[in-house]
């Protein structure tokens, strides 16, 4: 379903992807990493609040086999490739591998939910991925890990605002 907790999982790991790139940019490894996670509280506070109010907007049996699949995938996909980058000499690649394996990870889901948004989500990552990778380091981490971010954050609103236009939010009044 298209619910407040995606919003709030999307949420978190933009406050994930944006304190990794505190960290891996910036070497900060003090109390600073938890300012992402004040978004977080912002906008998951805001999802949980309207989850309270509007109904999850039900997916098909085979887009939720995509979206389990899907999931499934970026879990083994992420460790995997920050190994292939470390075993390359490229630690400094991790997050603009990330963020090209939860590009990759929308990309079915786009296809199989009604809702072209995300696969522009999944296509946006990816060529944030691959501009981290191009770009010269630190500035490959700032950009894959805080567009990373933004992206997560921004996704996460979308779905609060399209939960908020549900017919049945207003009738519930």
């Amino acid at each position: 379903m298209m619910n407040a907790i995606g919003a709030m999982i999307m949420s978190f790991f933009g406050a994930v992807f944006a304190a990794l790139t505190l960290y891996a940019a910036w070497g900060w490894w003090d109390a600073r990493l938890m300012l992402p996670f004040v978004v977080f509280i912002v906008i998951g506070g805001a999802a949980w609040v309207v989850g309270r109010r509007a109904p999850a907007i039900p997916l098909s049996p085979r887009a939720a086999k995509v979206l389990m699949g899907s999931t499934a995938g970026e879990g083994i996909g992420i460790p995997l490739g920050i190994t292939l980058v470390n075993n390359l000499g490229h630690g400094d690649w991790a997050l603009p591998v990330i963020a090209l394996v939860v590009g990759l990870h929308f990309l079915p889901i786009g296809w199989a939910v009604p809702q072209r948004f995300y696969t522009m989500l999944g296509l946006g990552l990816i060529a944030l991925g691959l501009a981290g990778f191009l770009l010269p380091q630190p500035m490959g981490t700032l950009v894959a890990g805080f567009g990373g971010a933004l992206a997560d954050w921004g996704a996460a609103l979308w779905v609060i605002r399209r939960l908020l236009a549900r017919p049945a939010l207003s009738q519930a009044g």
